[in-house]
Formats: C-alpha cells, sequence, structure tokens
C-alpha cells in the first residue's frame, strides 16, 4: 500500500471511529493469510459469538461482522452499558447478550438495555467477572466478593460460603459440563462444581446446601450497630412474593430494599444507609421489616456515624 493510499485508509478510520462505526480495510489489517488484528493495542477480556457478529469486551461492548469488518462500538457515554470494564459476555437463546461488567450486569437485546446492579436486584456485588447459561436459560454469574448468583428472568438465588457450600466469595471463573454441572473457579477456595439438588464439592468432600429452610425466617442484621452499610437474612421455605423495607423510628418507610416475587431458600440484601432518594440518612433506631403474603416480621437496628 503506497503512503497516500494508507492516509486515505487511516482518514476513513479516523471519521468512522468518530461517528461510532469502525471499518477495518482488509488489505490494512492482513498481516498473513491466516492471522488479521482487528483491535490492535486494545486489552480484549471476552468474546461471544452468534453466528453473524463476534462480540468482544474491550473498552466497552464492539459488535464486529467477521464478514466485512465493521465494527460498532457500545460504551457508557452512548448507550446503556454501566460500565466500559467489560469481563464477561454470553448470549441466550433469543439472542440476548448478557454482559458482566465492574458495574453491573447487563442485557442487550440489539435495541434496549437493561441493567442489574445491587441496587435494584440480589446481586452481592457489581463486579461481575464470569457468566454462562444453562439449559434452562438461567444466568449463572460470578463476582469476586459477591458469590455466585443464578438468575431465571424474575427469581434471583445466591450462593456464598454462609448459605452453602461455595469455598470463597471471590468467583472468577464459570464453566458447564454435558450433565448441566457448573464448574465454579474462585479467588482463595480452589475449585467448586455445583450440581442440581444443592450440592457443591470441593476437592473429595461434599457438603449439602441448606438451599430450602423449613420456615420463614428474619435473621438480625449484621452488623449491629452499624455505619457505612448492613447485610439483612431472610429465608423462605417456598418461592414467594415478599418486600423488605426499612422504617424509621416513627414508622415512615425509609426505603423499599426488595419488592416482588423471590425463589425458596436463602437470601441477604444489602442497605447502604440511604434513603429512596439516593441521599444517605442520619443516625438513629430503625426496623426493617420483612411481609409475604401469609407472614411478616420485623426486627430493630441501629446507624451510628
Amino acid at each position: 500500500m503506497n503512503r497516500f493510499a494508507y492516509l486515505c485508509s487511516l482518514a476513513l478510520t479516523l471519521v468512522s471511529i468518530i461517528a461510532g462505526v469502525v471499518f477495518f480495510p482488509t488489505a490494512v489489517l492482513s498481516q498473513s493469510p491466516e492471522w488479521m488484528n482487528f483491535t490492535s493495542g486494545a486489552n480484549v477480556s471476552a468474546l461471544a459469538d452468534d453466528g453473524e457478529y463476534l462480540w468482544v469486551g474491550a473498552g466497552g461492548l464492539a459488535r464486529l461482522n467477521k464478514a466485512t469488518g465493521e465494527m460498532i462500538l457500545y460504551n457508557s457515554a452512548n448507550s446503556g452499558l454501566p460500565d466500559n470494564d467489560v469481563e464477561a459476555l454470553a448470549i441466550d437463546a433469543q439472542g440476548n447478550k448478557w454482559i458482566g461488567t465492574s458495574g453491573g450486569l447487563a442485557k442487550f437485546d440489539g435495541t434496549n438495555w437493561t441493567v442489574y446492579n445491587t441496587d435494584n436486584s440480589e446481586l452481592l456485588s457489581n463486579h461481575v467477572s464470569a457468566l454462562i447459561i444453562d439449559a434452562q436459560e438461567n444466568i449463572w454469574i460470578g463476582s469476586p466478593g459477591g458469590g455466585l448468583a443464578k438468575f431465571d428472568g424474575t427469581n434471583w438465588m445466591v450462593y456464598d460460603p454462609d448459605n452453602s457450600g461455595l469455598p470463597d466469595h471471590l468467583v472468577w471463573a464459570l464453566t458447564i459440563d454435558a450433565q448441566e454441572n457448573i464448574w465454579i473457579g474462585t479467588g482463595g477456595g480452589g475449585l467448586a462444581v455445583y450440581r442440581e439438588g444443592g450440592v457443591i464439592s470441593t476437592g473429595v468432600e461434599e457438603r449439602r446446601s441448606a438451599e430450602v429452610p423449613s420456615r420463614f425466617s428474619l435473621s438480625q442484621n449484621h452488623p449491629n450497630p452499624f455505619n457505612a452499610s448492613t447485610t439483612i437474612r431472610y429465608a423462605l421455605p417456598e418461592a414467594s412474593k415478599v418486600e423488605v423495607a426499612i422504617y424509621d423510628a416513627l414508622g415512615r418507610r425509609v426505603r423499599t430494599l426488595v419488592s416482588g416475587r423471590r425463589s425458596a431458600g436463602k437470601h441477604r440484601v444489602v442497605w447502604d444507609g440511604k434513603g429512596e432518594e439516593g441521599r444517605a440518612i442520619g443516625s438513629g433506631v430503625y426496623v426493617y421489616r420483612l411481609k409475604g403474603d401469609h407472614f411478616s416480621k420485623a426486627r430493630k437496628m441501629m446507624m451510628l456515624k
């Protein structure tokens, strides 16, 4: 390629980047018949293929047309992507793209974005490092610091060392085998496997998870008293529509933490000491209440600043 052709090609690429679409001419990309470099110098952290397009996590989310080299870039400035640090990608049977970022879990159907985070779901951490989808279309989400979560599109189930045999909160890698076993790579606890029925195995020893409690319960928050945040745990013997809400000493609602149907099992939710508007509230005694169709229980807690 002569100097003039190269400069024209470079100018075309710069113009298209500004427009949000990048087209890489084959003549520039071909280093050899076997190899082509589409994102030279970029940190590519995740890949997924839907047949027509290759989806690339690299400073955001990119959609690469494998036939033409055209690339569309999505980031937190021009789309609903919650964070440009994309660490995991998965595509479900409907073609939805699930994107794990340092700012939460996103679903992209090609037009609309939906974001799940610690404020609007049961995710224990916004840092999503691993994603897989099983045969029942459950989304399995690994988080360093947040354990392992399963989401069926409506209900959440969260596994951590407190309610299961998961050996560590730091989940970095996930895969699924032909028998539908979920293999889990953790940061400090080694390799674990989840089998349907609630068994998580590490090494040769197996421990059965107390996934389905025998009764409804609401545990004392921890820590208590607390400063910045506290964790509220509750257990459901069956799938139920529940609400977890915070009230002040005068009975006024301060914050709704959970509202909707939840699966049977042990759950927990973190309150960051803020009201509905996202503003921090003052020290004092507060009441948190778990309410369902046929049960209700409340406990007191204290915030100290």
